[in-house]
């Protein structure tokens, strides 16, 4: 059995391992995805359904989306590991922007801003500063 560190140290890059994440990421969405499902069916047979539960199936598939959009962007940059480091910074900056979810890719950004040598965060505070109508 292939343990994820040994993994990683053989090929000595961590895109092995985030593909990894990446794909079993995208199980377990599948696996909740399946089980929401599921629920929903058996909530919604015969009677009309409870408002607050179905608002409560749309926060489900709302996680679902979120971890579908994760998980793209673990892939997306896994591809982008074996990089140049000066060229890393780009790569999080494209992966984070390719996340179609706005709350999470503002919450991304928030997370990963302060790591950053210039906050992608302040560059597009300026932005806006800058324009004028």
């Amino acid at each position: 059995m292939n343990r994820p560190d040994v993994l990683v140290r053989e090929h000595d890059d961590i895109d092995v391992f985030l593909t990894a994440c990446a794909r079993l990421l995208h199980e377990n969405v599948l696996q909740l995805e399946a089980a929401a499902s599921r629920v929903s069916e058996l909530v919604l047979v015969g009677a009309r359904p409870d408002p607050g539960l179905v608002v409560a199936l749309q926060a489900f598939d709302r996680l679902k989306q979120a971890f579908e959009a994760l998980s793209h962007a673990l892939a997306v940059y896994g591809r982008h590991c074996g990089a140049p480091h000066e060229d890393r910074q780009r790569y999080v900056l494209e992966t984070v922007d390719q996340i179609c979810l706005a709350d999470l890719r503002e919450r991304m950004l928030d997370h990963i801003a302060p790591a950053l040598p210039e906050s992608p965060v302040a560059e597009c505070e300026q932005m806006e500063m800058d324009v004028e109508f």
